[in-house]
C-alpha cells in the first residue's frame, strides 16, 4: 500500500481532523508500528549466506553475517536455521561428493552424499545406502535454536559450566560422538556453538527477518509497503493509533488488541523468535576467583 492511502487510513482510524497530525507526526507512528511488526512479517524473510563450520569443532564465527547484514542478524531476527546443501546438479561419474554437504538430483529425486566418495557406476543414487540418501527438498534439515546455556551444558564439564579458554575436541574427548549438528545457541552477536559437535564441514544457513521499508518521516516521495492490507489495516486500527496518540483514554486497550493480532500472525507463521544469548563472562568458574559471580541479562530474552 502507498504511503498517502495509509495516513489517510491512519487519521480516518484515530478520529481526528488531517489538521491535528502533520505528515511527520504520521510517519513516526507508522514507523514505530512498522518496527513492532517485522518480527511477525512473512513477507520480509531472506536467507543468509551459507556458513561452513569445521569438523570436531562447535564453535561457528557469524562476523561475516553481522558485517554483511548490518543491524539485521541479531538473535532475535533469526526465523529459522538449518543445514545448507551444496547443490551439485545432476549426478555424474568420476566426481568427489562430499559426505552432508553435497546434493544431486538423479531419476527425479535428490539425494545427498552419506560419505566421502567418488562417484561410479557401481554408486549411483538409486536406492538409500551407505553413499547416498534421498530427500525430498534441497533445504537441509533444521537445527533448533535454544538459549545458549543449553549449549554450555553440552559443551561443560557436566556441572553446567563451559570452558572458558576454547571448546571441546571430539578428537580428544571420547565421550563426545561427532555427527550433524541439530541445535545451536548464541554465545554473542558474533558467536554461535551448535551441538552435536559436528563430524564434517557442514554449512549452516540462517532464515533472517529483513528490515521492513524505512523513509525519511514527513517525506513526499513515492513510498510503498510491502505488508499485505489483511494486516496492516488492523495494525492501524490499533497499533498506528497506539502509536499516534498514547494519551488517548482507550490506548492501552488499543495496545492489548494490537499486540494480541502480532500473536496470531506470529502462531499462524510458525515465527520462532525471543532466542537468548550471553557472553562467556556471564558465566561462573568455581575454579577462577578473578570472575565475577554476577547475573547478566542482554535484553534478549531471559538469560539469567
Amino acid at each position: 500500500m502507498e504511503l498517502k492511502q495509509i495516513r489517510k487510513r491512519l487519521l480516518a482510524a484515530a478520529r481526528r481532523a488531517g489538521s491535528d497530525f502533520d505528515n511527520e507526526e504520521l510517519d513516526f507512528a507508522l514507523q514505530s508500528m512498522l518496527r513492532d511488526m517485522e518480527l511477525t512479517d512473512e513477507y520480509s524473510l531472506e536467507d543468509t549466506t551459507a556458513v561452513a563450520v569445521t569438523a570436531n569443532n562447535p564453535e561457528l564465527s557469524l562476523t561475516t553475517l553481522n558485517a554483511t547484514w548490518a543491524d539485521q542478524f541479531r538473535p532475535e531476527k533469526v526465523s529459522r536455521c538449518e543445514i545448507s546443501y551444496t547443490d551439485q546438479g545432476a549426478w555424474a561419474t568420476s566426481t568427489s561428493y562430499l559426505k552432508g554437504i553435497d546434493l544431486v538430483s538423479n531419476d527425479d529425486k535428490f539425494w545427498v552424499a552419506t560419505s566421502d566418495h567418488t562417484s561410479s557406476s557401481s554408486n549411483a543414487p538409486t536406492a538409500d545406502g551407505s553413499v547416498w540418501k534421498r530427500v525430498l527438498t534441497k533445504r537441509g534439515p533444521r537445527i533448533d535454536l535454544v538459549d545458549y546455556d543449553t549449549i554450555a551444558r553440552q559443551l561443560g564439564d557436566g556441572v553446567g559450566v563451559p570452558l572458558r579458554s576454547g571448546f571441546v575436541l571430539a578428537d580428544n574427548d571420547p565421550a563426545i560422538s561427532p555427527s550433524q549438528p541439530t541445535t545451536l545457541g548464541f554465545q554473542t552477536q558474533d558467536k554461535a556453538y551448535i551441538w552435536p559437535v559436528p563430524d564434517v564441514a557442514y554449512k549452516v544457513l540462517f532464515t533472517i527477518k529483513s528490515e521492513v521499508a524505512m523513509w525519511t518521516a514527513g517525506t513526499e516521495a513515492t513510498v510503498e509497503i510491502s505488508v499485505p492490507e489483511k494486516i496492516l489495516i488492523p495494525a492501524l486500527n490499533t497499533g498506528g493509533v497506539y502509536y499516534l496518540d498514547r494519551d488517548r483514554n482507550d490506548s492501552q486497550q488499543l495496545k492489548r488488541d494490537f499486540d494480541i493480532l502480532k500473536e496470531k500472525i506470529q502462531g499462524a507463521l510458525y515465527v520462532n523468535r525471543g532466542v537468548g544469548f550471553k557472553d562467556e563472562s556471564a558465566y561462573v568458574d568455581g575454579n577462577d576467583p578473578t570472575v565475577n559471580r554476577r547475573s547478566f541479562d542482554t535484553g534478549y530474552g531471559n538469560c539469567r
